[in-house]
């Protein structure tokens, strides 16, 4: 009897590691799907960024003349 006894507390000890553990993993997931966004939040802004650098860039090549000027 005392064995099972043992037994049953050591599952229990067990099942309740394992209860932490999937805890644990669950904030991992939280956080992984929040940097997830993050990067896709800073994708969106990188992606931003280079086009507005690119029409800089065609716009200073080619500028469109002034209201004033001849064209």
């Amino acid at each position: 009897m005392k064995k099972l006894q043992e037994w049953i507390m050591a599952i229990y000890h067990q099942t309740i590691l394992l209860e932490d553990q999937r805890h644990q993993l669950e904030l991992v997931h939280e956080a992984i799907e929040a940097l997830h966004h993050k990067i896709d939040y800073l994708t969106d802004v990188v992606d931003y960024e280079a086009l507005q650098i690119e029409t800089f860039k065609r716009t200073c090549r080619h500028p469109s003349p002034s209201l004033g000027e001849k064209t």
